[in-house]
């Protein structure tokens, strides 16, 4: 769990840096927009004092007595530091000429004005970072220049240029102080409420681990026991009778009357030749498209594991029921798995089998159900007990579902659904049509 903690946190660290960098930039981009809107608020107050005074002067031949009226009327608003700087400019052709500016140097500097502002017009951008602005740029701080579109006494266009002070950085800093707590509390919470859903998924996966573990476990250990079991069978009397035989052969050499000895040889060469054949049907059963033949066999397979068990088998397969031999095989591979749980924990008298049809063939459904004591489907296996899972993942694999309805003291029914590539009608294992009954092919075993 404490690496889940950790993982956890970790996500939240890596989240409240994302949503800060975002909120910072949200609010950078607010605080750019509000300098927009302050400074063009600030230059229309100033305009709207000093546009129509200004605008009474002749400007392309400005007297001394003009440039001071014109001074007496910018200078409130420059001591106030609501605008930093102030340009007059007649213009002509696009390009305009400072005639006033409260910094003697730029004047009679031309500039480029673009867009050609008419009467009444504004326009707010940043100070560009250029010659012509090189006074305007070393002031302290940050300023965006307002443009406004006029004319004076003789008609001439003009503009007057403003440059107000702006804090976008500050504007910046009060937003982010603003939202950032609200989002960082809004997180915290987010995340308190989100660490047990984080537990409850470490503890999904853990356990989803453990079960594929389990399986695997289950897996090689099945494996392990049917090594085990061959070789005990193969040590215990394929190789024991195959050893006596050769002694026997080896007295038949030098012993006249050899008959007897050799049928004795030849007895157990033929059980011991049928002894191999078992194995090789136990470790490679035969494949047909014949699901009553192999399921009947499968019965007959695994009621020979199990002698001692006094147990009642019902199996009925439907005669319109046909399937491939990969579907057959898959069956025959279920019932063997459900029949052994059976044998192994049921601790019933009676199972029934039935496998019939359905959608017109198109799907098959393997049902095996007794009469033992049951279990809770909902309840994890115990350590060791993954066949039940295996057997689940085989089905999905194949593309059917497997149930289990099963109650403690009320015995268990597990139904399995495939669905096979139907052949058209049924055949023999030697590709002959088989012939079918109206009723239902019952077998039993005791």
């Amino acid at each position: 769990m404490r690496r889940a903690v950790a993982r956890h946190l970790a996500a939240a660290a890596a989240t409240t840096l994302v949503l800060a960098t975002l909120v910072t930039l949200g609010a950078w981009r607010l605080a750019r927009q509000d300098a927009h809107h302050i400074a063009e608020r600030i230059g229309r107050q100033v305009a709207t004092a000093v546009l129509a005074p200004i605008s009474a002067y002749d400007l392309a031949r400005p007297t001394t007595a003009d440039r001071a009226g014109i001074n007496d009327r910018l200078d409130p608003f420059l001591r106030s530091r609501m605008v930093n700087r102030v340009k007059v400019f007649t213009v002509q052709d696009g390009r305009g000429t400072v005639v006033y500016s409260d910094e003697p140097r730029a004047e009679r500097q031309t500039e480029h004005l673009s867009p050609a502002l008419g009467i009444g017009d504004v326009l707010v951008q940043p100070v560009p970072d250029d010659p012509a602005h090189r006074f305007e740029n070393a002031l302290a701080g940050a300023r965006m220049e307002v443009f406004f579109g006029f004319r004076d006494a003789r008609g001439n266009d003009a503009s007057l240029e403003l440059y107000v002070p702006v804090d976008v950085p500050g504007g910046t800093q009060r937003g982010v102080m603003a939202l950032l707590p609200v989002v960082m509390a809004g997180l915290c919470l987010a995340t308190i409420a989100l660490l047990p859903v984080s537990f409850a998924h470490v503890r999904r996966a853990r356990r989803h681990r453990d079960e594929r573990q389990a399986a695997l476990r289950y897996a090689l250990t099945a494996a392990d026991r049917t090594r085990h079991d061959l070789a005990r069978r193969l040590h215990d009397t394929v190789i024991p009778d195959l050893s006596a035989a050769g002694l026997l052969l080896e007295r038949a050499t030098s012993t006249p009357a050899r008959t007897d000895l050799l049928t004795r040889v030849h007895r157990l060469v033929t059980a011991e030749i049928r002894q191999l054949r078992t194995l090789l049907t136990d470790l490679l059963p035969a494949t047909d498209d014949d699901p009553a033949a192999a399921l009947g066999d499968t019965l007959a397979r695994v009621r020979a594991e199990f002698p001692d068990q006094d147990l009642s088998i019902e199996l009925t397969v439907e005669p319109a029921v046909s399937a491939d031999p990969d579907t057959v095989a898959v069956l025959r591979q279920i019932a063997t798995e459900l029949l052994r749980n059976t044998m192994r924990h049921a601790n019933a008298r009676r199972v029934r089998i039935h496998l019939t049809t359905a959608s017109g063939g198109a799907e098959l459904t393997l049902s095996v159900g007794d009469d033992g004591a049951g279990f809770d489907p909902a309840r994890p296996a115990p350590p060791g007990h993954a066949g039940l899972r295996l057997l689940a993942q085989l089905v999905a694999d194949t593309g059917g579902r497997l149930t289990i309805d099963s109650r403690p003291g009320s015995g268990t029914l597990a139904t399995v659904h495939l669905a096979p590539d139907r052949h058209r009608g049924r055949r023999t294992s030697a590709g002959r049509p088989a012939t079918t009954k109206s009723n239902a092919a019952v077998s039993r075993l005791r």
